[in-house]
């Protein structure tokens, strides 16, 4: 790579050679110690690259040899000069922009956040904006130790940040506090924690009351679990864990309803220069139940990110249809929508342990049915 960027900048060019006796026309380039490369050779046709300086020293060879010489192509630093010398404006407009990109360095452009979980980027960002951190100002200008000291103190939810600059990006690292253990405070009846399902216990936290199961018992779904019937304050509060079994069902279906997009559909452009959206169309109206895409294009120099980027937003007129799929594809669908349940807040607390599936049918039906094996707390 250093090596082709070398030749570029000195000039190289591309020489075709048409002789009987090519191999004589090469030994005599060699005893020259004229360096060549990319050889290539076409029936009686030989394609070869050379520098600029030895030039004249090949078409003297080509003539003593009697051989035919021509030149391919020019390439490198010395014909580009050669070709803008005399356009004087071209020069110039290069070095401004040049300038113009060495000054867009110096100042911040974009700001990543990553490791929220909880947390919304949208509060990150304001605080960010209240120290002055934001697209726009002066690299120099912001102090990392002392920006994530202000940050902690206004968002005491963060137990730890890094602020990294890089160019014109800020990375920002952070790791969220964890939320203290939940202690379990029955209002129904505070006397008496029971099972909200079926389970075999595994491990007991008892924070205040009397236990009525050990580990290794079998619970059913109402169980009385803790008891502080005895107790002064008739309140009981504590966690058992037990292995509990979760079965997810879902229907698996051939027939899919999807939005097929039509030929009606209007694309609307918008420039987006320091997080500020320009439309370029003002008049264009899209209704309401009308689907959408975005595209977003970056424009980046000598791999430095410019702050601005071209929005495309293609809206499309929708048009509801049913289709046959087969059935691995509805099967899939069927995990997909499974999985989604599991990823959801229902089974936060909850550790799967193991899992299996099996296809059931019920009367002209299929079903795929997932059995989790789980680790969680069923004291409620």
């Amino acid at each position: 790579m250093i090596l082709k960027i070398i030749r570029w900048i000195f000039g190289y060019e591309t020489f075709f050679v048409k002789s009987k006796d090519l191999v004589n026309f090469i030994n005599v380039l060699n005893r020259n110690k004229i360096i060549l490369w990319d050889i290539l050779k076409i029936e009686e046709t030989l394609y070869f690259k050379s520098d600029i300086n030895q030039h004249f020293h090949i078409l003297k060879i080509a003539k003593n040899t009697r051989s035919e010489i021509g030149i391919c192509a020019k390439k490198g630093l010395p014909f580009v000069w050669k070709r803008y010398k005399k356009r004087f404006g071209i020069v110039i407009g290069i070095l401004f922009f040049l300038i113009f990109i060495n000054i867009l360095s110096l100042f911040v452009w974009n700001i990543k956040i990553n490791g929220l979980k909880n947390l919304e980027k949208t509060k990150i960002n304001g605080a960010l904006k209240e120290i002055n951190i934001k697209p726009g100002v002066l690299r120099k200008s912001i102090d990392a130790s002392l920006a994530k000291q202000l940050i902690m103190e206004k968002i005491p939810e963060i137990s730890w940040i890094s602020i990294n600059i890089d160019g014109s990006i800020v990375d920002i690292s952070i790791k969220e506090k964890e939320n203290a253990p939940e202690i379990i405070d029955q209002k129904i009846f505070p006397n008496q924690i029971r099972a909200s399902r079926n389970g075999q216990i595994e491990k007991l936290e008892v924070y205040q009351g009397k236990p009525i199961v050990k580990v290794g018992d079998s619970v059913t779904k109402g169980q009385i679990l803790i008891d502080a019937s005895e107790f002064s304050n008739n309140k009981s509060e504590g966690k058992v864990w037990a292995k509990t079994i979760h079965q997810i069902r879902e229907k698996i279906n051939i027939l899919k309803n999807v939005d097929v997009e039509t030929d009606n559909f209007k694309n609307i452009y918008k420039l987006c220069f320091l997080n500020k959206n320009i439309n370029l169309k003002f008049w264009e109206k899209i209704p309401e139940n009308w689907g959408s895409n975005r595209n977003i294009k970056k424009f980046k120099i000598f791999n430095k990110e410019l702050p601005f980027k071209l929005i495309k937003e293609h809206y499309f007129e929708k048009k509801q249809t049913q289709i046959k799929v087969s059935k691995e594809e509805a099967i899939e669908q069927c995990k997909r929508n499974i999985y989604h349940i599991i990823n959801s807040e229902e089974f936060k607390e909850i550790k799967i342990i193991d899992k299996n599936e099996k296809i059931i049918k019920q009367k002209n039906e299929e079903f795929l049915e997932m059995t989790l094996k789980c680790f969680e707390n069923i004291a409620e």
